[in-house]
Parts: structure tokens; sequence; C-alpha cells
């Protein structure tokens, strides 16, 4: 219960970040259709902030698998000073960067200023994710993955569903410098989060007991113990037991160089196969790109149908809202039927109410785009949670490269559907969408993870 409640307070903070998120695409409409701003150039706002976001998450999450960004920290127990993770003062310092630098757009004036408040407003958001992901992904176990990570991803589906509803009302009420209010709400979860989760850290591991009296001065995590630990539990290979430290698969060494041995296996057996990760992060960049590119410029096409802002943004935050329904629900399914079935199904079956919704007007295209968002953001939390499978050891890395690597491309994708916008039309960028997730759907298929459900079958 304790680690259920800990996931739930993470959501909440996820949903404070990702309230940002959404602030850029919200103001698109008055930016091109006020202040003349060509699709291409507020498509390069939103692009900036995704791209900052996603290129730093796979550095930060890299960095807190191998260095936690530690602190010292003083044990009761003799005043032993020891390196330990400080979770919680990560995530409200990355709460503070987005809640001010993505308010402080509202008084920029400058296209430039924007700009920059962007990035910055990313760098923020690109804190907040690997570190947040790691801690919730401790808390799960594999039979219950997909239900606790969907607890945590629906946080920050429920920001990016509200986010538009708010600035929609403030900048219509307050024009663009209302967006200063909206720094309030940010400060102070930022300062909630710092008092309940002060630190989520761990102590470094004891030394390990080696048997070989030339190795007891050797840092830990070396010699024949470990070796034999390691090779069973992360490569899979078990070694039988030998006496001393002196072979090495029936090769005579030094310890010097058995250490050394140890520690290129060690190096090797820790890269994990490159090609399964690659075919899920590029599926995800697609999908993202679907997804960003309908959040970007959906306000200004409803907008261009004869909606007002307000309206707009609402039916997109409605949108978003069927994706959080989704997320729960793909996140159970996924436990019981399969991660994979999952997502092939919701990523399939996403296009039909994408190409009605597109075909259609009026209430029945309202309807379908309800459907497109419940189906394919389902998929989010389920991939997320085949990442953490495939590459447990490298948790926040991998959650760096899904949150980071493929909305950084989806924000590229972005770029190319203003561009394709202002060549040919606004409804003719958005049905680029189709062929983005078909070819998402294609490597989903051929992504080499397990069947559940199918594979039972066969």
């Amino acid at each position: 219960m304790a680690r259920k409640a800990s996931v739930w307070w993470f959501s909440a903070a996820h949903l404070m970040t990702d309230l940002y998120a959404p602030v850029l695409p919200a103001i698109l409409p008055l930016l091109i259709l006020q202040d003349g701003y060509p699709y291409l150039l507020a498509g390069l706002l939103v692009a900036t902030y995704n791209l900052t976001s996603s290129l730093l998450q796979p550095v930060i999450g890299w960095l807190y698998d191998t260095r936690g960004v530690s602190v010292q920290h003083t044990s009761p127990r003799g005043g032993v000073r020891t390196p330990v993770r400080r979770t919680g003062v990560q995530i409200s310092t990355s709460l503070l960067m987005s809640a001010v630098f993505i308010s402080l757009i509202g008084i920029a004036g400058d296209y430039y200023l924007i700009l920059i408040c962007a990035a910055l407003g990313g760098l923020g958001h690109a804190l907040f994710h690997p570190v947040a992901f790691t801690a919730v992904s401790r808390l799960t176990g594999d039979e219950s993955r997909g239900r606790i990570t969907s607890y945590f991803v629906i946080g920050g589906n429920l920001g990016f569903a509200i986010g538009p509803v708010i600035t929609g009302i403030v900048v219509v009420h307050l024009g663009l410098s209302g967006l200063l209010l909206l720094m309030f709400p940010g400060l102070a979860m930022a300062g909630v989060i710092r008092l309940l989760l002060p630190s989520q850290g761990r102590p470094a591991p004891p030394p390990v007991k080696v048997e070989h009296p030339s190795l007891d001065r050797t840092p830990p995590q070396t010699g024949e113990e470990f070796k034999h630990r390691f090779r069973e539990t992360v490569c899979r290979t078990p070694t039988p037991q030998r006496e001393g430290c002196h072979t090495w698969d029936g090769v005579t060494e030094s310890p010097l160089g058995d250490m050394f041995k140890h520690r290129f296996r060690e190096t090797v057996c820790r890269t994990p196969s490159l090609k399964p990760a690659a075919l899920l992060v590029a599926g995800a960049s697609l999908r993202a790109w679907a997804i960003f590119a309908a959040i970007a410029y959906l306000p200004t096409f409803f907008i261009e149908r004869g909606f007002n802002i307000v309206t707009a943004n609402i039916v997109v935050s409605a949108l978003l809202l069927c994706g959080v329904a989704g997320q729960v629900i793909g996140g159970t399914l996924s436990d019981l039927y399969g991660r994979k079935e999952y997502t092939l199904f919701g990523v399939g079956a996403a296009l039909i109410p994408f190409v009605v919704f597109l075909a259609t007007d009026g209430y029945l295209s309202i309807i379908a785009l309800m459907v497109f968002g419940f189906l394919l953001w389902s998929t989010f939390s389920v991939t997320v949670a085949m990442a953490h499978e495939m590459v447990p050891e490298s948790v926040g890395t991998i959650s760096g490269l899904m949150l980071g690597a493929a909305v950084g491309a989806g924000g590229m994708g972005v770029l190319f559907t203003g561009w394709l916008a202002d060549r040919v039309s606004l409804a003719a960028g958005l049905a680029f969408i189709i062929p983005t997730l078909v070819a998402a759907l294609i490597l989903f298929t051929v992504l080499p993870y397990p069947w559940k459900s199918l594979g039972k079958a066969a």
C-alpha cells in the first residue's frame, strides 16, 4: 500500500510537470492567426521544446543509472558519509524550471525570447522523466508492471489534458501575459514534492567479501565471487565455482589479469542488444510524431472550422482525457493478454477512427477523434513497460530514450507537418499521420519481443 501511495505522489508530480507541455500548442492559434507566424515557425517553437527535452533525457537517464546524481548523507551509525540518490530534489527542481520558463513566454514578446523560454522549459521537462520513471519502476513487479506504470503515466496525460483548457481560458480573459498565473501551481507543487519526497536514496552496496588474499584490498564488485554472481544474474550464463581466482575459462592468469578480464566481461555483458531497443524507440518515435502533430495543430484546425479558441482547446483536452482512460485500460489489458499484442491492436485500430475524423464533420468527426485518442494513447505506458523489461539494468537510460529520443523525433515530425501544411494545407499535414502510424505498426510487429496470448495459442 505504501508503494502504491508513492506511485500516486509521483503521478501527481507528473501531472504538474506535463501541465506545462501543451501550453505552446494551445497558444499557437494566436501566434498563427493573429501574429501571422507561418506554420513552420510556429511548429519550431513546439519542436524546440520537445527536442530540448528529448535530447537531454537519455543523457540524464544514463547519468542517473551510472552515477545516481548522488549527494553525501551522514549515516546515524558511526558518522559514515554514504552517497544516496536525491530523487525528490531533482523532481522539485524540474517542476520549478518548467513552471517559471513556460509562464514567462506570456511576457517574452520577441520570437527568439519565446524560443529560449521554450528550450529552458524543455530542460525542466527533461530532468523529470528518467528519474521519476526509474523510481516508479523500482516500486513495481513484472506481474503488475503495465498497470502500475499506467498509474504514473496517467498523471502526465491528465496534465496534458487540462493544460490546453486552462491555457485557453487564461489567454482569452487575460491575454498572453496571463500565462504568468500558471507559474504558481508549479511553485506550490514543487514545495510539496520537496517535502513529501525528500530522498528516494539508496546507499552504495557494501564491499563484497572475497576469498583470495591477494584481492582483499580490491574495490567492491571485483573477484571470482562477484564474477560468478554477475554472470548468473545479468548474463544468464552460469559458471561453475572454482577455487581461488587464478583461472578463468580454463586459462591460468595472475590476479591482475583475472581482474582485467572480469571487468571486460562485465562491460560486455552489461551491454544489451541494440536491435530490439532501437526498433522499439523507432516505433515509439513515429507514434510520437502522430501524437504531437495532432496536439500542435488540431486547435488551429478546429478554429479554421469555425470553433473559438476555448472550444478548440476543450476538444483537444477531451481527446487527451480519452487517452488517459486508454492508459489505464491498456496497461491492465497488456498485463493480461500481452504487451506486444495490445500495442499492435491499439496502433492498428487507431487508424480507422482517424480516417473517419478527417473524412467527416460534426459530431461524428468529434466522436471518431475521441476514439482515436483512446486507442493510440493507450499503448504509451505499454511500450514503456516493454522497454523496462527489455533493459532492466538501465531503466533510467531506456526511459530517457523512450521519452527523449522518441519524443525528439516526434518533434522533428511536427516540423515536417508544419512544412506540409504551409505548402499544401493543414488538412494534408494532419492526413500524413496515417502513413506515419502504418510505419510504426510495422516496426512494432517485427520487434523481437515475446508474445503472450498469441504465443500460447501457437
